[in-house]
């Protein structure tokens, strides 16, 4: 048996040599072919790629003028495979003695197997990476790769695995078509193929003997791909294909048995039409496992008789009929279903919303290797107005156990947990809309909390399921019961309030930030028509309009901030309760210098002013002078803002979620405008309002109160005298180039506004 070894490659040269040269070093058993798919490279690749096609055994090169795109190229390179197996590899890898040989033997140790993958020193999938790993570089690979080889049985994984490298079946392959070249450039194509694959009845596994090493992203960052841009779309495109195949009806032709699960899934039916109970239902028989059971608990239907009826035999399930009088009485229903519940774990499905064909393994394996009770994941939002669809999904970094308090972030759909656990719990049936946080919130306070972070289930809502009256009172009431401490804290939960008082808080801060570039938006949709400047303009407007509203809200207390609506809600002109005194004003100042030049190294203190670093290059260039400085200041214990030199599109900018972490006490931030980077911006008024704004949603959303603004980049000037007026922060000027040699080279105007801010700033650093 032998393997076809497919390689894209674009640009990144040291990386795809690196790669080509181990794959020729690596001892192994197994004949091998390898394609390398040229995707758009520039004429050095491309001279290389000629030169090693003539010196190579078995090395054939495609190549092609324009990218393809890593599906794509990928699916090229596999019609012209020539073997039985056919190896994904990345260019950004390093392979190691035995890889291929390993990878082969996984599959062979099940006819069940499909796509069989190695582990790594990175990857965005926890299972494929051994934390013992040394190879922190690609020269200890081989070493470390010799010390596992002793390992033997594979391991499962339910879900999907990241095609940094794996070996597929070829007549798995072929009856799967490859891979969905609808996810353009990367991201997520594996998803749907591994998704595919487990509704077709394989497994997929992880060879734990066989080591890849893996640099990750390489040429996203090389060829300067908007990676967070591609995976944020490319995840809509995946939950709309991951939500279809689940209410289908045998999506594709099963061929193995289940694997049976002991849980139990309560869904309570409270109205609407059949169809939304059909699509919950249908997405129960589409799970990877089977053996549960299915309770629905609802007043006497014929419609719904009649849909339980046509899938009795594809599930164990069950009817829990009650009162007309609960229909709309969610908490009742659930209550009732628990104490007909027999299961190991259990889980809640309300009719109308859909589990991915997933959900259940994926929870349920995640509390059969722990010690906890409870488990939850990420979940899709679907509003169905009219009938056109608009989808957000949630941001896995955010949704940690702590945020928990701060909202219903993770809904009863997202939940599985035991039953033994839960013995004697029940719902809160004064509550008809959080009743599930309400839940959650106490029971969590009892165990520990397991989290995955992947979107497995999906709330489908349409205008006759949303709540007809305000949901405000329920919500004060669980937010009482449940207290917060962090002024931060207090402030997330009144924007949470603010974006309930509709009705529609998923529609707000989930689907909104989402809908201008998801592919289910309405054709009709007039953003979609405006020209793209134009279109830009007023989103970013709108964006300025509603972090205004937040900002202003955020540091009010909650009552206060209710007296204020009833007085107008269209007031902005608050902006003197957003300055802080001049006490504050004066003792930013003062600890300035000590902030810059002391010379200890304390560990993280409180009291510390935060430092928001306005940059000169991105982070993940090269690492330079104002990388030092974010990271010499974290150690010493300031919270480091990184403003990037990068912009990003308005309709991409989340005002729901806090800056990202990129090492520890440094924070990434993205501001919003119509250009791709700062150097060839326009500063206008809408401009720096948006800007302006955003970091005020970062500062009331972070609880940012003293800080420090350092400048290495002149052109900054405008937006960063405008927070000093407004919020008294001192600006550092860190002078680290000829910026007027520079500008005149890069054909930029960076250095027009140097002189105002070097007479104007509080510090001069040169």
């Amino acid at each position: 048996m032998a393997a076809s070894i497919i390689v894209p490659v674009y640009n990144a040269l040291e990386f795809a040599q690196a790669c080509v040269e181990s794959i020729y070093r690596a001892r192994t058993g197994v004949p091998f072919e390898v394609i390398v798919v040229d995707n758009g490279s520039s004429p050095e690749v491309r001279a290389w790629l000629s030169r090693e096609e003539e010196r190579r055994p078995n090395f054939r090169v495609l190549h092609f003028d324009q990218p393809l795109g890593f599906p794509r190229a990928i699916n090229v390179g596999a019609r012209q495979a020539r073997y039985e197996f056919l190896v994904l590899l990345n260019s950004d890898t390093v392979v190691t003695d035995g890889w291929l040989d390993g990878l082969k033997n996984a599959l062979a140790t099940d006819s069940r197997i499909g796509v069989a993958s190695p582990v790594t020193n990175s990857a965005g999938n926890e299972i494929q990476i051994d934390s013992d790993a040394a190879a922190s570089y690609p020269h200890q690979a081989r070493r470390y790769a010799a010390r596992i080889r002793g390992r033997r049985k594979p391991v499962r994984e339910p879900q999907r695995l990241v095609f940094f490298c794996v070996m597929i079946r070829r007549d798995l392959w072929e009856r799967l078509a490859g891979l969905e070249e609808g996810y353009a450039a990367g991201n997520f194509e594996d998803d749907d193929f591994c998704l595919r694959a487990r509704l077709a009845g394989y497994e997929l596994v992880v060879a734990r003997n066989v080591f890849v090493f893996h640099y990750e992203r390489a040429t996203f960052n090389i060829n300067r791909l908007d990676h967070d841009g591609l995976m944020a779309r490319n995840q809509l495109l995946f939950c709309d294909r991951a939500s279809r195949w689940a209410r289908s009806r045998d999506p594709f032709d099963r061929r193995a048995e289940k694997m049976q699960l002991n849980a139990s899934v309560i869904v309570p039916v409270t109205g609407g039409p059949a169809t939304a109970l059909r699509d919950s239902l249908m997405s129960l028989a589409n799970q990877t496992v089977s053996g549960f059971e299915t309770i629905v608990v609802s007043a006497s239907d014929s419609e719904l008789t009649r849909t339980v009826r046509d899938l009795e035999g594809r599930l164990r399930i069950s009817v829990v009929e009650v009162a007309e009088t609960l229909r709309n009485q969610p908490a009742k229903l659930l209550n009732a279903g628990l104490a007909a519940a027999k299961g190991e774990q259990i889980a809640y499905l309300p009719a109308g919303d859909i589990y991915y064909p997933f959900h259940l393994e994926l929870l349920a394996n995640l509390l059969r290797n722990s010690t906890s009770d409870f488990a939850y994941s990420m979940w899709s939002v679907v509003i169905d107005k009219e009938g056109w669809e608009s989808r957000g999904t949630t941001i896995a970094s955010q949704l940690t156990p702590d945020r928990l308090v701060l909202g219903d972030w993770a809904p009863l759909l997202c939940w599985m947990h035991s039953r033994s656990w839960s013995s004697g719990a029940r719902f809160d049936e004064s509550l008809r809309a959080f009743h599930g946080w309400e839940f959650v919130l106490r029971m969590s306070h009892r165990a520990k909390i397991l989290y995955a972070p992947r979107v497995t289930c999906e709330r489908r809502i349409a205008s006759d399921r949303l709540p007809s009256d305000s949901p405000v009172e329920e919500l004060q009431r669980v937010m009482k019961a449940f207290p917060v401490e962090e002024p931060s804290q207090n402030e997330r939960r009144v924007q949470f309030l603010e974006a309930a008082e509709s009705g529609r808080w998923e529609e707000a801060l989930v689907v909104t930030p989402a809908a201008t570039r998801g592919p289910s938006a309405p054709k009709s949709d007039t953003a979609r028509r405006a020209p793209d400047r134009r279109r830009r303009r007023r989103l970013a407007g709108e964006l300025a309009h509603r972090l205004a509203r937040e900002a202003y809200r955020a540091v009010l207390p909650l009552q206060a901030r209710h007296e204020l609506e009833r007085l107008g809600r269209r007031m902005l002109g608050l902006a003197p309760i957003l300055r802080p005194d001049l006490l504050k004003l004066e003792a930013a100042r003062q600890g300035l210098a000590k902030a810059i030049l002391e010379n200890d190294r304390p560990s993280r203190r409180p009291g510390l002013p935060d430092i928001l670093q306005f940059n000169i290059i991105e982070w993940d260039h090269l690492t330079q002078r104002p990388h030092h400085f974010a990271k010499e200041l974290a150690a010493r214990g300031y919270r480091v803002f990184w403003v990037d030199v990068k912009l990003k599109p308005p309709e991409k900018i989340s005002p729901a979620f806090p800056p990202r972490e990129l090492e520890p006490g440094i924070f990434y931030v993205e501001l919003p405008a119509t250009n791709g980077e700062l150097y060839n911006l326009n500063w206008d008024s809408e401009v720096l309002a948006t800007m302006e704004m955003a970091i005020a949603q970062i500062r009331a959303a972070c609880g940012i109160e003293r800080a420090i603004q350092l400048v290495n980049f002149p052109k900054w000037a405008p937006l960063v005298f405008r927070l000093r007026d407004r919020f008294g922060w001192p600006i550092v000027y860190d002078c680290l180039d000829d910026q007027k040699s520079f500008a005149a080279l890069y054909r930029h105007d960076g250095a027009t506004f140097e002189d105002e801010l070097a007479q104007n700033c509080e510090l001069l650093v040169t």
